[in-house]
């Protein structure tokens, strides 16, 4: 029976790992959430180019995915949203390496009604 556990819990992580736990899916409208909030910071992620922005008030870890490499300037966000509100659109997935939800992909970012970045 201890047997039949491991294996079934050995299987279960490989598929989720597979399927969609290493790999943010593709931006689209039908996947996406958004969030609201004021600007507390904007700087460089740990991940190779990436930009994070952290809302007030809000754990969560919003990121852009190689922001850097994709031409966007660290200093025009910093100076451009802090302080600012913005909705931010993210991808919804689950994933067995982030199961509470923590780190969230950005797909567009706006303030007010300008499209400031967008994956769409």
């Amino acid at each position: 029976m201890k047997k039949v556990l491991v294996y079934s819990a050995a299987l279960f992580f490989f598929l989720t790992l597979c399927k969609e736990g290493m790999m943010t899916p593709r931006p689209s409208l039908e996947n996406a959430l958004y969030q609201s909030g004021w600007v507390e910071e904007v700087k460089q992620g740990t991940g190779e180019g990436d930009i994070v922005i952290a809302l007030k008030g809000d754990s969560a870890y919003y990121y852009i995915n190689r922001g850097l490499d994709r031409g966007l300037s660290l200093q025009e966000l910093k100076s451009k949203f802090e302080d600012q509100k913005v909705t931010l659109t993210y991808v919804d997935y689950w994933s067995i390496l982030d199961p509470w939800n923590q780190t969230r992909h950005i797909s567009s970012i706006k303030m007010g009604e300008e499209q400031i970045y967008s994956e769409f």
